[in-house]
């Protein structure tokens, strides 16, 4: 089954396989797309899916459905948000050159204690997170005190913590 996007036509919405090529791209677009205001909510407008599949056709010449795009973004976001809660506890942080989370080995212990699922953080590297902490900010809120990522980066709200982050 095809899909006009443009005037590129697109083969079904199948699996796509993400590397971190593709997701630099899309990162990149999508900071783009933050900064000219194309997030509506808590999520992006219907143009931002397609420009990242016209700019993933045209640098790369793969083929991608604003679905895979649109469920990329979601498992990006899952993943910001769980590495964040990481990195939230007193006494983590993420270092941007190994794009690991740190702590010292007593930090860990016994935040695993309460948290075992986490373990995978010890040694899984964590990609833009600076770049996704504009990109989602404090997103996952709800409730009365609720604000979305632009407004937690336009000082609204509680402090993030996320250096700033501008698009090449």
């Amino acid at each position: 089954m095809e899909e006009s996007i443009g005037s590129v036509k697109v083969v079904s919405k199948g699996q796509v396989r993400w590397n971190d090529r593709v997701d630099k791209i899309m990162i990149e677009i999508i900071l783009e797309e933050y900064g000219f205001g194309n997030a509506s909510g808590n999520s992006w407008k219907p143009e931002v899916y397609t420009r990242v599949c016209l700019e993933l056709l045209k640098q790369l010449k793969q083929q991608v459905h604003p679905a895979n795009v649109k469920a990329r973004i979601k498992t990006l976001k899952a993943n910001y948000f769980s590495a964040r809660e990481v990195i939230s506890q007193s006494g983590f942080g993420w270092d941007p050159d190994t794009q690991l989370l740190t702590a010292d080995v007593l930090t860990w212990k016994e935040y695993l204690q309460k948290h075992p699922e986490k373990e995978s953080y010890r040694r899984k590297c964590v990609p833009y997170y600076d770049e996704l902490c504009v990109i989602f900010g404090d997103d996952q809120a709800t409730g009365g005190n609720a604000i979305t990522g632009n407004e937690a980066n336009i000082g609204f709200g509680r402090n993030v913590q996320c250096r700033e982050v501008t698009p090449n």
